[in-house]
């Protein structure tokens, strides 16, 4: 019977400007016995037609199809259910794969006695980026294993993505994604290294996330989004995994300094938003407030690592400077509510 090597989930919402070059990136894998999972949300655009051309032609790639818009957590969660693969792994619609990615990781995961997690590093890209003809000479780098005992600051030294990572079946079997709830790949990334004993890290570029702020995955934060609160039931599953499993202790900086960083992160996006600057103040005011509140003033954690992966002077422009109007502000805002 043919083993199944890795389920690939690929969650589709109105993707067809994109969705080929993803899908063929998928499908030229070197490694056999793959199993894609694709899952159309509920598409207005020609997506699923594209899913089921492609699925005519490639025995290996399963269409489904969501009767109402469900969104990334449910969808997710729906291959989750069908994937039967040794390992899982997740890319966006709108993304691209290098052609030896998964055979690395997953030669790499066998040779260390298969860890939960293998992650490998993230090449960001713009609009119509294609893959390289000679990409199949790029150099390969070696895996390095982590112990998570001993090495705690891996947690936000990882990137939040699912899209870099092959999670071990077995080891996830139970773990869900965050319905509802924007950002809900940086809750299940990070709560699956919270519990994991052993992490596989490459540092070979091999996926290539989009990032394009008008449309597709990644322009999601760039608009003006009700959903912002979302982050903190993102910033709270952390806490909550990391509890359930005995490792508070263990992981109490890092996931302090990574809720003031997801959080500041979506504090960052709202200077992009196309709106009043003296609302985007108010708002960038009443969000610092309720990050303060909820997980400690973030200038009490580390500003050399927070500031990697966070422009502090941006929101520093924005910010009051005193504490009493931040809470003024908050108290006064629905977002305290």
């Amino acid at each position: 019977m043919l083993t199944i090597k890795i389920s690939v989930i690929i969650p589709v919402y109105n993707s067809s400007q994109y969705l080929k070059d993803c899908l063929n990136s998928v499908l030229n894998q070197t490694l056999s016995d793959l199993e894609i999972i694709a899952i159309d949300d509920n598409s207005s655009d020609n997506s699923l037609e594209i899913l089921n051309d492609f699925a005519q032609k490639y025995p290996q790639m399963h269409v489904y199809h969501n009767e109402k818009n469900l969104g990334q957590g449910k969808t997710r969660n729906r291959g989750l259910a069908l994937a039967t693969g040794e390992y899982i792994g997740f890319v966006d619609s709108d993304d691209l794969i290098h052609p030896k990615m998964y055979e690395t990781m997953y030669q790499g995961a066998l040779k260390h006695n298969r860890p939960e997690i293998v992650t490998t590093g993230i090449n960001f890209i713009q609009n119509d980026y294609k893959l390289p003809s000679d990409i199949n000479n790029s150099i390969r780098r070696p895996g390095r294993l982590h112990t998570v005992n001993n090495y705690p600051d891996i947690l936000y030294w990882q990137s939040p993505s699912c899209g870099n990572k092959l999670f071990r079946h077995d080891f996830i079997k139970g773990q869900a994604f965050l319905e509802n709830c924007m950002w809900e790949d940086i809750a299940f990334s990070f709560s699956a290294i919270i519990k994991a004993n052993h992490v596989l890290e490459f540092s070979n570029n091999d996926y290539f996330y989009r990032r394009d702020i008008t449309r597709g995955v990644s322009a999601r934060g760039y608009q003006i989004n009700p959903h912002i609160t979302d982050i903190f039931r993102v910033a709270d599953e952390l806490e909550k995994t990391a509890q359930e499993h005995s490792r508070s202790q263990l992981f109490k900086s890092q996931i302090k300094l990574i809720q003031g960083a997801i959080c500041l992160q979506r504090v960052n996006e709202i200077t992009y938003w196309p709106i009043d600057e003296i609302a985007k103040q108010k708002l960038i005011n009443q969000m610092y407030y309720l990050i303060t509140e909820k997980y400690g003033d973030p200038k009490q954690v580390d500003q050399a690592i927070l500031s990697s992966k966070v422009d502090l002077d941006k929101i520093n422009k924005y910010l009051y400077h005193s504490p009493e109007t931040h809470e003024e502000s908050a108290k006064a805002s629905h977002l305290h509510h």
